[in-house]
């Protein structure tokens, strides 16, 4: 507990010096100086002695039990005054350092039993573990003249993961039937699988062994029989930390932008009744999680990559290819988030692949800089804006032809930018 002295406690003792100045030169000034200053000093004291207590006031902060990464995070402060005193004063919520925020200070004015509350919003900008430290309160006396410091309120530790506000945005677009806003197609996708579903008309494209032909026969038109696609399958998220995913787009690292993207397909896979699995890999496998159903599993999953770094190293795709055959030998939907940026990173990768090329689903999936169309797109007014130009073009095309060796032996390949990277993949993955 601290106090400090107010403005107004400031001017009254300057008022008491001038007096004194004054009474220097005025004869009889003394006593009244005397008086003022022994007033002072009682109300001061006095009005010390009628702050509130801390043990009386109560502090509580809501929030979210994780809160999302880059994302609009609302926090909530209140404060309950239990004393059977008038407190005013001002408070200001403490949040970490690597957060952006919102105005955290308040004004509040309560009587007995009353509450206030003030609200922020915050932005984390690095996934991990941090802290909010507890709130500064500071009480303003009866008379105006001190304030009393308290921090109130535990430290707070918080998990920050990847984007989970897109995850319910994408639950809430689905419900209302847009998820086109968001550039996905549709999450149900019918097909031939080995659940009958339901009976329709017969439409020009169908296949012929789909006629349900004693339905036809009562209806007197063609009926086709249209089956679930088969649920319950493998879909395993490997995640590449190598050095690749040290790069940036649009001042954020690809790694955080894949763990985005891959959150939500997660979700949809999770939402169609697959079962989802993980590994992580830089130059030696990290993390394993064989696949499971549920979100019990996605809330393990999570946990496991919300503080995942890239590492400056060569990633060594074979042997993570290698330790995940040996490790799981069903069939399964492989996604893999890699940079591979030339043929002579591309290389390695599709030789470490195509001993399992057959025996799995695989799709690769990367993220693309949108300040290099940018940068090649830009006027030349200089000789260095020349050679940056040059050097992105140059990179492009190293790009462009580690993209064209990927399409050769693997068709299913996204390659897009941070804001198409999660619909893409949904979308291919539905495919």
């Amino acid at each position: 507990m601290r106090f400090f002295p107010t403005r107004r406690l400031l001017g009254l003792v300057l008022g008491g010096l001038a007096l004194t100045v004054m009474g220097a030169f005025v004869p009889g000034m003394e006593a009244f100086v005397l008086v003022y200053n022994f007033i002072l000093i009682l109300l001061v004291i006095v009005g010390r002695a009628a702050v509130c207590p801390a043990k009386d006031l109560a502090l509580t902060r809501q929030m979210d039990a994780v809160l999302s990464v880059r994302a609009e995070n609302r926090i909530e402060v209140t404060l309950t005054n239990h004393s059977r005193k008038r407190v005013r004063g001002r408070m200001r919520d403490e949040c970490p350092d690597t957060f952006r925020s919102g105005r955290r200070e308040g004004r509040f004015n309560l009587g007995a039993g009353q509450s206030a509350g003030l609200h922020y919003s915050a932005y984390p900008q690095a996934r991990g573990t941090e802290v909010f430290l507890g709130t500064w309160v500071r009480l303003t006396d009866p008379f105006g003249l001190t304030e009393t410091e308290y921090v109130l309120g535990a430290d707070d530790e918080i998990q920050v993961y990847p984007n989970l506000k897109a995850v319910q945005e994408f639950d809430l677009l689905n419900q209302r039937g847009r998820l086109a806003m968001i550039g996905i197609r549709r999450t149900r996708y019918r097909g031939i699988g080995t659940e009958f579903e339901s009976l329709r008309s017969y439409q020009p494209d169908d296949d012929f062994r789909l006629i349900d032909w004693k339905s036809t026969a009562r209806r007197g038109e063609l009926v086709v029989k249209e089956y679930e696609v088969e649920k319950n399958q493998p879909v395993f998220i490997v995640i590449d930390i190598g050095r690749g995913m040290l790069a940036e787009a649009e001042g954020v690292s690809k790694l955080d932008h894949v763990l985005d993207a891959a959150l939500l397909l997660m979700h949809a896979v999770e939402r169609a009744g697959d079962q989802v699995g993980l590994m992580v890999y830089a130059d030696r496998v990290l993390q394993y999680i064989p696949p499971k159903r549920g979100s019990a599993q996605i809330a393990s999953i999570l946990r496991a990559i919300h503080d995942l770094a890239a590492m400056p190293v060569e990633s060594n795709h074979r042997v993570a290819f290698h330790t995940l055959a040996a490790r799981w030998k069903r069939r399964a939907l492989l996604v893999l988030f890699t940079e591979v940026e030339s043929p002579e990173e591309a290389g390695p990768l599709l030789a470490a692949i195509e001993p399992q090329r057959h025996r799995h689903l695989w799709f690769v999936a990367r993220v693309k800089d949108p300040g290099l169309a940018e940068q090649i797109q830009r006027s030349i007014t200089t000789s260095d804006e020349y050679y940056r130009r040059a050097a992105a073009v140059w990179y492009e095309g190293k790009r462009d032809a580690a993209v064209r060796m990927i399409n050769q032996r693997l068709p299913s390949h996204v390659d897009a930018e941070p804001k198409d990277l999660a619909a893409a993949l949904v979308n291919t993955y539905i495919d």
